[in-house]
């Protein structure tokens, strides 16, 4: 019944979409309140309804499904030395299409709040190059998104309060340095019930990086050093994590009737309790690697073929005061890993995982992929921690499973609608079987209308 009423009110919303957009005349924001130059204003209203068939969850079972609403408002005020930005954003599920067994948090509600509010100055006048200063409250997105990023798929956005330079030399080369404290999304009372309650900076969390691209003709790279040093609060408890994280990447783009490849690595280390509920302290010693070799046809569809690779290191045994397991601090996941939402089964974490994708584009405005990877534990020792499943003393076999996922993407309406359909089915492997999960399919579709 709820997958049913789910369609129903997508297929109600999406017709309300066509239809504003068919009296807006192609209008925008901007152009219906007649703003001058200095000003602009723009907007984006998500829908999306997801449904999960059998669970991989511990402790979880049957099927689940959400109507989940995302909009934003962004207003910028352009003046001659500095600029003033603004966001509001809200983020809620729809219609009750959700239950008391659904995994709701605050990565899926997080009615209306401010997303961004900053202000930006440009430092031309005193540095050469091109650069600026925002001081505020901003979201961010930093290299390939593995460690940082504002996030596409996930139904609320992480940002920071802070201060943040970004700055490309007389030579062109990219550098960028940051000192802030995460935002902190909150709900009053359970999340199905879409009460709003202040968000709030954490204070008592500090999250600061360094970040490097030299401008090279042969070879495209990146290096990076990230600093999380987090302490518990009255409102938040934290694993009071003090991790140091230095990595870098390479790559080549890709290019018609030629090899590209992608590598990227990073070391972590520190310190962290066992858990936001545990006292025990951890020596912290972890790292990830992604390498990727795709080839690129010369073909008006443009197919691409990528080998992908993914090792995360996990923890090696539970029972002595060290850590192997790496963390992702505020990292994107999707275009590794395939769905993530009410899906999401695996994080950059005590994975060893091999994959195959295939891109093209079936027509201008169309973008489709094709994804089948399989996932081991990396440590026999650990588990799947966004199963909830341990294997603490390898009791398991370390195979997860075997995942095929498709997406495609339609730009209906260029810079005014989209349409975006996925699914994904995860053959469940020992690890999952022996802890009495089954095989899941998982799709969405989702409209999004800018105005």
């Amino acid at each position: 019944m709820k997958f049913r009423r789910g369609i129903a009110a997508l297929a109600m919303i999406g017709a309300t979409f066509s239809s504003t957009y068919t009296h807006a005349s192609e209008r925008l924001l901007n152009d219906v309140l007649n703003s001058p130059e200095w000003f602009s204003i723009t907007g984006e209203s998500r829908i999306r309804f997801e449904h999960l068939d059998e669970q991989y969850r511990a402790g979880l079972e049957g099927s689940d499904q959400g109507l989940y609403l995302r909009t934003n408002l962004l207003a910028e005020a352009k003046f001659d030395n500095f600029s003033l930005v603004g966001e509001l954003l809200d983020s809620r599920q729809l219609f009750d299409i959700a239950d008391e067994g659904s995994p709701l948090s605050t990565s899926t509600v997080n009615p209306l709040d401010v997303l961004q509010a900053y202000v930006e100055v440009p430092t031309d006048n005193f540095l050469p190059g091109k650069g600026s200063v925002k001081v505020g409250r901003f979201t961010m997105n930093i290299g390939s998104r593995r460690f940082v990023s504002r996030n596409g798929t996930r139904n609320t956005i992480n940002s920071y309060a802070g201060i943040d330079w970004q700055w490309k030399d007389s030579s062109n080369n990219t550098w960028r340095a940051f000192y802030t404290s995460p935002v902190q999304r909150r709900v009053d009372g359970d999340p199905l019930d879409n009460e709003a309650k202040t968000d709030q900076i954490q204070e008592e969390v500090d999250f600061w990086g360094l970040y490097f691209s030299p401008n090279s003709g042969r070879l495209n790279s990146e290096w990076y050093v990230f600093g999380l040093d987090e302490d518990d609060d009255v409102n938040q408890p934290t694993a009071n994590r003090e991790l140091y994280t230095v990595g870098g990447r390479i790559w080549k783009k890709p290019a018609p009737n030629q090899w590209d490849y992608q590598v990227e690595s990073a070391y972590q280390w520190g310190d962290s309790n066992a858990s936001r509920s545990s006292d025990v302290e951890l020596d912290n010693s972890a790292y990830f690697i992604h390498t990727e070799i795709g080839y690129s046809f010369d073909h008006p569809k443009s197919p691409q073929l990528i080998f992908q690779y993914d090792y995360v290191s996990g923890d090696k045994d539970a029972d002595d005061n060290d850590t192997e397991s790496f963390d992702t601090l505020f990292g994107s996941r999707r275009f590794d890993f395939g769905p993530t939402a009410t899906f999401g089964p695996f994080v950059r974490n005590n994975l060893s995982t091999p994959g195959v994708r295939f891109k093209w584009k079936p027509s201008d405005n169309t973008r489709a992929h094709i994804l089948l990877r399989g996932f081991w534990l990396a440590s026999d020792e650990d588990g799947l921690r966004a199963a909830g499943i341990s294997n603490a003393e390898g009791e398991s076999e370390n195979y997860i499973g075997t995942q095929l996922a498709v997406r495609w993407r339609w730009n209906a309406i260029p810079n005014r609608l989209k349409f975006d359909v996925s699914a994904a089915y995860l053959d469940a492997g020992d690890l999952l079987e022996n802890a009495g999960q089954n095989d899941a399919t998982f799709v969405y579709t989702a409209a999004t209308f800018v105005f």
